[in-house]
């Protein structure tokens, strides 16, 4: 039995610059992913795993130091018995001067160099690994269908692209990587992770990196031998969480915290939080509090308050008209209150207004 960790789109050195979660939090994020590498490559040496494949994006090229590829390449040779596969993707690609092309790693470590799909045997296992890197940022080079198993062996094969794309990336189709007859083909690129078949799949990101990647992330177990067998395994640190409220009129300020509170603790209170707030709030919420009061319940919150108030405008004109809330309401059109920023500004307008006292007493002369 073979076991192997397929693993990729780890982005060591990403920056997290201009993030919705801060430069503070975005170091602790940075880390966090190393963090993360090094738990996994410790796994492996634990549960005895044979092959560690990355499929690309191992690496930030841009960001990553001489102290960055040192401390990645004492973590992969301290892990004796694991032999470790990598290929380059579209943020860290092979170039003459890349840093993936200059360093030496130590005799456990492979990096598929080569313009078209390599081959490295591993007669000892019976097992064949195939891969490419890449090496310029538009690469839809047709090299599929040059691709041939090696007889005898288990074979596997690592790529970094699109399935069924039409992007600039490596555009990949589904039945012509069915067709190579693979044991089983390990993807990057794509940070969700996901099956194409059943032995065809992404692995996704070992950490989230933004609220665009929401969910679970981990990487792929798997075994090969007289039977097989491929399982998402979650690993991350922390998670991204996507939430929506809807709120109405009758709730009150504490109604609305509890259900938030629910909602954050219950999927992870060391994770990040987005709470999209929609519907009608009710009179003197105030969102500000509501952040407030979050912000001691996780590690991190962001509020997104879509919600209008609890305001009746076609009978709030009619209760005032001829006064300056009817007014008011009239310099809004239905072009201004379509949008987000005329609604808030006319629903922060009224609020101010009626707090003030402003009312049908108004008309009196």
């Amino acid at each position: 039995m073979i076991r192997f960790i397929h693993t990729g789109d780890i982005h060591l050195g990403l920056r997290f610059t201009n993030t919705s979660f801060g430069p503070e939090k975005g170091r602790k994020r940075r880390e966090e992913l190393w963090s993360s590498f090094q738990r996994l490559v410790s796994y492996a040496v634990e549960e005895n795993i044979d092959l560690f494949l990355i499929s690309g994006d191992l690496l930030e090229e841009d960001n990553f130091t001489q102290r960055d590829i040192a401390r990645l390449s004492n973590i992969l040779s301290s892990a004796e018995g694991v032999r470790f596969f990598i290929i380059a993707g579209n943020h860290d690609m092979l170039s003459s001067d890349s840093i993936l092309s200059r360093w030496s790693f130590s005799d456990n470590v492979t990096v598929f160099k080569g313009k078209e799909v390599e081959t490295k045997r591993l007669d000892d296992i019976g097992v064949a690994v195939h891969g490419v890197s890449w090496i310029k940022s538009m690469d839809t080079s047709d090299f599929i269908s040059g691709i041939r198993v090696v007889d005898g062996c288990h074979n596997i094969l690592m790529l970094h692209g699109d399935v069924m794309s039409t992007s600039k990336y490596m555009v990949l189709e589904k039945k012509n990587l069915e067709s190579l007859k693979m044991d089983y083909i390990a993807l990057g690129h794509i940070h969700k992770p996901m099956f194409i078949a059943h032995n065809i799949a992404y692995c996704g990101s070992l950490e989230g990196l933004d609220f665009g990647e929401p969910g679970r992330r981990g990487f792929i177990l798997g075994e090969i031998g007289e039977t097989n067998s491929f399982n998402f395994t979650p690993f991350s640190t922390r998670e991204f969480h996507l939430h929506h409220i809807q709120l109405s009129g009758d709730m009150t300020h504490s109604d609305i915290y509890g259900t938030a509170k629910d909602i954050v603790t219950g999927a992870g209170k060391d994770d990040f939080h987005r709470i999209l707030l929609s519907g009608h709030s009710p009179r003197h919420f105030n969102v500000e509090a509501l952040y407030d009061q979050l912000e001691k319940d996780c590690y991190h919150i962001e509020i997104q308050d879509k919600s209008s108030p609890d305001i009746n405008l076609d009978e709030l004109l009619e209760m005032n008209e001829g006064n300056i809330i009817g007014s008011f309401i009239k310099s809004f059109t239905e072009e201004d209150i379509a949008t987000d920023v005329g609604r808030r500004a006319l629903y922060l307008g009224l609020e101010a207004l009626l707090e003030g006292g402003s009312s049908d007493a108004d008309k009196r002369d």
